[in-house]
């Protein structure tokens, strides 16, 4: 085979393969630019809906989320680096702070709202990165964070908190949420995320 004919063919594959490369990249990025006011409002609806669902407001979709959430949280304080939502429920405020933690294999986080006075909370939402399926994923299921609803903050010492998770069966105080069964690992963490998340607060919440 003639060696000139051989560069030839292996100039135009190379230079073709590099024009498809550019192109493909183009596209990507066009796409991505097109689509991201559509991904980010989809985030910022996701986070609107787990914080209604730690208000006990939950099954609501779409723009029903925008609108009640724009109904409930009347204000958006800055409290110990974090942000507090204030909300109405029912004639009766609550607060919803924020908490962040870590799993067996990675992030947790959530929204823990409380009552006005500050002493008990009124309902939860968690969520995870990658915990493992029907073990330490299952802190996002509705029973498990129900457990939390109506639980006291503290005990005497309202200097610190004392709301927990425990291992499964051994919760004995009022402050102690029973774990996922086989998920230890995740079970603390989300003890971790509770109880340190909150403490962070304590300076709002002795107000």
């Amino acid at each position: 085979m003639n060696i000139s004919k051989i560069k030839e063919t292996n100039t135009y594959i190379i230079i073709y393969a590099s024009v498809m490369v550019i192109i493909v990249a183009f596209l990507l990025a066009f796409i991505s630019s097109v689509l991201k006011p559509t991904q980010d409002a989809n985030v910022e609806r996701d986070k609107k809906n787990q914080i209604l669902t730690s208000l006990n407001i939950v099954g609501l979709k779409g723009e029903a989320i925008d609108q009640q959430y724009a109904q409930t949280i009347t204000d958006v304080q800055t409290e110990a680096g974090g942000q507090v939502y204030v909300a109405q429920v029912d004639g009766q405020t609550k607060y919803v702070l924020p908490v962040k933690g870590r799993g067996l294999w990675g992030g947790l986080w959530g929204y823990i709202s409380i009552d006005e006075d500050k002493q008990h909370v009124f309902g939860t939402y968690f969520d995870h990165e990658s915990e493992t399926a029907g073990l330490g994923a299952r802190i996002k299921e509705r029973w498990f964070q129900e457990q939390f609803n109506g639980k006291p903050i503290f005990t005497d010492n309202t200097q610190q908190v004392a709301l927990t998770v425990v291992k499964k069966g051994a919760s004995k105080a009022e402050t102690e949420i029973d774990g996922v069964t086989g998920a230890t690992l995740t079970s603390n963490g989300v003890a971790g995320m509770v109880t340190d998340g909150l403490q962070a607060y304590i300076d709002f919440l002795n107000k």
